[in-house]
């Protein structure tokens, strides 16, 4: 624990020190971050592809990967507009396919308990 505590410290004083530096790279990890998100949410849909509402993950791995290929397209430019923007739209793409899939969940949910009501 103790490790990590100062790898966490020692690189919050490297991006005071060198604020431009620190967010290129994060752009950089944030770039990579997106498209590996954005493959793992796809194979997750496919995987999903029953259930109602799985093709709103598959778009949102989709646009994961596309945002990724864009910020790494116009890097180091990117990373003066990367990181607000696109984690804003990564938050509307991630929110959405959530917000559907609880309501099929709680669909699920309401059919089950309608059935153990009728056989009660």
């Amino acid at each position: 624990m103790f490790l990590l505590g100062a790898v966490i410290a020692l690189g919050g004083v490297l991006l005071l020190a060198r604020p431009l530096i620190g967010l290129a790279s994060l752009t950089i990890v944030l770039a990579a971050f997106f498209f590996a998100d954005g493959i793992i949410e796809a194979v997750y849909a496919f995987q999903l592809r029953p259930v109602q509402g799985w093709g709103w993950l598959l778009s949102s791995g989709i646009a994961s990967v596309l945002l990724g290929f864009l910020i790494m397209y116009q890097w180091p430019v990117s990373g003066r507009w990367a990181i607000g923007v696109l984690v804003g739209v990564r938050l509307v793409f991630t929110g959405w396919p959530i917000i559907a899939l609880g309501s099929v969940a709680r669909g699920v949910v309401e059919d089950a308990e309608s059935a153990l009501d009728a056989r009660a």
